[in-house]
């Protein structure tokens, strides 16, 4: 093994999504458990509480066992096949984890059933008309400073064509030796530019979730969910804001490295603090405010129990995607975990997605 470091971003991807996943359970909103709306009074049912233990407990396990066969795998096989490892058990990993979500969210819903936590419950819809009204996001011409650095990009390229090597270093080994180039031309110069612009389309979007997205109130006390849902809204979209100014700034300078050689170790280093800085950040707002801003602490006002939300867990397939052609909402809070989804009984809900999927291609197309 060269160099234990460059393999970090490896060990990285694959178990962080497994630890974000084993704390899950804890920062989804109370009124929702493993995909299943539940009273908020249950949240604490020793039942549900063993069945967030398990299930942490079951990935803590497997993310273990994740971490070992990876590494296994790094000291059987040749380093330039490293990537394909990793990407294989990606996948892997994708599907056992879903797996097991799938086997707790049928679980729930049996307990749910069993017990009959609906039982002498009157279920509401509250919804505040003045909600969208309010001051929920930073403006999002806040993102035309990445937007901004993603065309100077360009044109700085552009203005320094001449200079810029007719063979272009795009991949390095464990050495930091190149081990691949591409061709100079207006093309290829312009696939950072294009990412860069990816991105910050995609944080326009999450911005735009933020702002647009579907209210969710708990019924049984709208009044401290609403503030807290406003407060959740805000903190995300200052992250959305940042986020792309920072990755932008961050691909600038791989792009000035085809200009003024930089060292492949201080362009590696960059990339990945500016990863780790987005993630870290996420992190800390993921657990800080929980999904909707349940784990914000408010001002305590009175809950009535009797009250609980409108139980719409059979729009919830799998508890994981939303289909309701009854509601003209496109986005709306994901149902287990943080962050929003779409209504995919919505044909727009497809279209965004095809674009998600198809654009990042268009830098190899130039390629």
């Amino acid at each position: 093994m060269n160099n234990i470091s460059e393999l970090l971003p490896f060990y990285f991807g694959l178990i962080f999504p497994l630890i974000f996943a084993i704390f899950q359970p804890y920062i989804t909103r109370k009124t929702e458990s493993f995909g299943v709306s539940i009273p908020e009074e249950f949240y604490n049912d020793p039942g549900i509480i063993a069945f967030r233990k398990r299930y942490s407990t079951i990935l803590s396990i497997f993310a273990i066992f994740m971490l070992i066969l990876f590494t296994a795998c790094i000291f059987s096989i040749s380093l330039d096949k490293i990537g394909t490892c990793f990407a294989i058990l990606l996948i892997v990993e994708i599907i056992l984890s879903y797996l097991i979500y799938w086997q707790f969210h049928k679980k729930m819903k049996d307990l749910k059933l069993n017990k009959e936590l609906l039982q002498d419950k009157k279920q509401r819809r509250i919804v505040d008309s003045s909600f969208h009204q309010q001051k929920l996001t930073y403006s999002n011409r806040w993102l035309l400073i990445p937007f901004v650095i993603a065309v100077g990009t360009y044109l700085l390229s552009l203005f320094f064509y001449e200079q810029i090597p007719e063979q272009i270093p795009i991949r390095y080994n464990f050495d930091n030796q190149v081990t691949a180039y591409k061709t100079k031309s207006y093309g290829t110069l312009l696939q950072i530019p294009l990412i860069q612009l990816f991105i910050t389309g995609i944080f326009l979007f999450v911005n735009i979730s933020n702002s647009k997205g579907k209210q969710q109130l708990t019924a049984s006390n709208p009044q401290k969910s609403l503030q807290q849902n406003i407060l959740f809204r805000r903190k995300w979209s200052l992250w959305s804001i940042i986020s792309p100014i920072i990755f932008t700034l961050s691909f600038l300078l791989i792009q000035l490295n085809y200009i003024i050689p930089i060292p492949p170790n201080l362009l590696g280093m960059v990339l990945l603090f500016t990863i780790a800085i987005v993630i870290i950040w996420s992190v800390i707002l993921s657990f800080k405010l929980g999904q909707g801003g349940s784990r914000i602490s408010e001002k305590e006002t009175t809950i009535n129990p009797k009250i609980v939300n409108i139980d719409d867990d059979r729009y919830w397939k799998a508890g994981i995607f939303y289909f309701n052609p009854k509601d003209p909402t496109l986005i709306v809070e994901k149902r287990f975990g943080i962050g929003w989804t779409f209504n995919f009984a919505r044909p727009l809900a497809w279209l965004i997605l095809v674009l998600i999927l198809v654009v990042p291609l268009l830098p190899l197309l130039l390629q």
